[in-house]
């Protein structure tokens, strides 16, 4: 977790500071997916990693990139945005759906999952009809007050700034094998529809000329880095994409003072907690 959240921040930092816009910093789906279904272990995740790194840094050095960006037109580009969406709403179903219990004495199972989602539709659409406060803010109150009174921070408790000890190492030749061929090539089609010309389109929507630096080529390079960098660390392969584009602007998000701020808290949860960051995320439900 610490070089996860390391990593993140520090890229949201880059994209709020070169960009100036909400460019997100995210999973990549493909990849994470095929990867939790089959157990992968974490140096085939590493290697994969590094592969995609160093393929979208050739194609971007080359300007093969441009031509790639050229075969998603409108009508794919709109196509993979759509599936994306289901996708993100099936998976949000199954975690609303799921039986849960809470740290108290009463097993309330499934109405406990339906408080939370009721509560937090409420809140969302209260936030976002009367403007005067952001709507994920709301939510996380709402969210995190609920963890607290059913003992979600039990678990949240010092030493705060661990000693920690990131040491790169390179996987070996077999995982590289394994990931070029179950994560790999799923991951770069959808990568350069969605995360490169994907993100520029709606960047370019959203924002017209104020998103002239967000191209396929600085997209791709951003990404080509941070993932080589991320796979000889053991961090998470990561990507820019349109529906985190979207979910930043849809909640406020309009100048990269919003990648900063996020950036900030990744990288104070990555120093503070260290790897018991990841205690942290189970205050949020």
């Amino acid at each position: 977790p610490s070089v996860v959240l390391l990593l993140v921040g520090l890229l949201y930092i880059f994209c709020g500071l070169y960009y100036k816009l909400p460019i997100p910093v995210q999973p990549l789906k493909a990849m994470a997916a095929i990867a939790i279904a089959s157990g992968l272990g974490a140096s085939v995740i590493s290697a994969a990693g590094i592969l995609i790194g160093v393929i979208l840094l050739f194609l971007s050095l080359s300007r093969w990139v441009n031509s790639l960006a050229r075969i998603f037109n409108r009508p794919i580009i709109r196509g993979m945005q759509l599936g994306i969406g289901l996708l993100l709403i099936k998976t949000s179903w199954s975690l609303m759906t799921k039986p849960i219990k809470i740290n108290t004495q009463i097993d309330v199972g499934i109405p406990f999952n339906l408080v939370l989602l009721l509560g937090g539709i409420i809140m969302m659409l209260i936030f976002l009809l009367r403007k005067g406060f952001p709507a994920p803010i709301g939510m996380l109150i709402f969210g995190i007050t609920l963890s607290l009174f059913s003992g979600g921070a039990n678990g949240l408790m010092p030493p705060f700034f661990p000693i920690q000890k990131i040491g790169l190492s390179i996987p070996p030749f077999s995982d590289f094998i394994q990931a070029f061929f179950l994560l790999v090539i799923p991951q770069l089609p959808l990568t350069l529809g969605n995360a490169v010309v994907g993100t520029k389109d709606v960047a370019l929507k959203y924002f017209g000329e104020k998103a002239k630096r967000v191209t396929s080529g600085s997209l791709s390079i951003s990404m080509g880095v941070t993932n080589i960098v991320a796979g000889l660390s053991g961090g998470m392969p990561v990507c820019h994409g349109s529906g985190g584009l979207t979910a930043h602007y849809s909640f406020g998000a309009r100048t990269g003072g919003a990648c900063i701020i996020m950036g900030g808290l990744c990288l104070a949860l990555s120093l503070i907690f260290g790897n018991r960051a990841i205690e942290v995320f189970r205050l949020i439900p």
